[in-house]
């Protein structure tokens, strides 16, 4: 886990691992129920239309039920981080394992739109909790918006020869080949098992939520904050502390003010001209820079200045 979490490409594996999670579920739908795909809404909401035009409202009914858990699935994954704090990066896969339970709980004879309803509500959830990586929007639960930017961006290359074009190519490449590798996953789970292959995806989706877990983890460690002083310094460009006392020791200043001083705002950055002692017996190097701090924490007595070496 450890090295997977240093990895700067964890986000694109992460994305792979949950193509291969709605090829899976997209294929499933597909075998099982009818040719009906469950991932999207393209063709529950055209039957919807068909079924209202020939008014037969208790099948219409059944596909308003389909897109009314396709919108909640959406509306969550904005409602949980905001209200309760929720990471769907970790939810996301959870809720679609247990909907791989519930898939497997279903009778085979139950209508086939009532029997997709853990489809629509899982990969609603899923679509708009991973929504791409490297800088790429690229769905995991259907190939339309893949093909037409491996397509673009192969023409792109041709015109202009730009290799970014490739790298984005393959990105969308490699995304259609993951998801048709879960759809190869699904026929043959189906083809054993039928209705109970459902929970031929849950090996999927735990290693999609380990490299969710992963990526978090590479984010963390990515935003923790570097060292105030080594920041100041770098803005700065001022030279590194010379071998000699710690960085970052802070010791009093002598009542002689260096020589050359500059003001960044509440920040005073000192050249010293020569080697100076200081009370404690520790002594700057010549030409070296240092940070004058006058900063008083609040209910503490007033402190003498303060000098920070580099």
């Amino acid at each position: 886990m450890k090295r997977l979490s240093e990895n700067d490409h964890i986000d694109f594996y992460r994305h792979l691992a949950f193509c291969a999670v709605g090829g899976f579920f997209g294929c499933y739908a597909v075998l099982v129920h009818s040719g009906v795909m469950g991932n999207a809404q393209t063709m529950n909401l055209l039957e919807l239309v068909i079924d209202l035009l020939r008014w037969q409202l208790p099948d219409m009914l059944l596909h308003l039920g389909a897109l009314a858990l396709y919108v909640l699935g959406t509306m969550l994954t904005v409602l949980l981080p905001h209200r309760w704090g929720v990471d769907m990066h970790r939810a996301s896969p959870l809720i679609t394992a247990a909907m791989a339970v519930v898939l497997f709980l279903l009778p085979p004879e139950l209508d086939p739109v009532v029997a997709l309803y853990p489809i629509f509500f899982a990969m609603s959830i899923q679509w708009s909790s991973f929504a791409g990586a490297r800088g790429f929007y690229s769905s995991t639960i259907f190939s339309t918006n893949n093909t037409k930017q491996s397509s673009l961006a192969l023409a792109e290359y041709l015109c202009d020869h730009d290799r970014a074009h490739l790298r984005k190519m393959w990105f969308y490449l490699a995304t259609l080949g993951c998801f048709h590798v879960g759809a190869s996953w699904a026929f043959y789970a189906v083809k054993w098992w039928f209705t109970r292959g459902s929970l031929a995806v849950l090996p999927l989706v735990a290693w999609g939520y380990f490299l969710a877990v992963c990526e978090r983890r590479h984010e963390e460690a990515a935003s923790v904050p570097e060292d105030e002083d080594a920041r100041l310094a770098s803005a700065l460009r001022l030279p590194l502390p010379a071998p000699g006392p710690a960085p970052g020791r802070r010791v009093p200043l002598a009542p002689r003010r260096p020589a050359v001083s500059r003001r960044y705002g509440s920040l005073r950055v000192c050249r010293l001209p020569a080697v100076r002692p200081f009370h404690g017996g520790t002594a700057g190097p010549a030409g070296s820079w240092a940070f004058l701090h006058s900063h008083r924490p609040a209910g503490s007595s007033p402190p003498g200045p303060e000098l920070h070496w580099w």
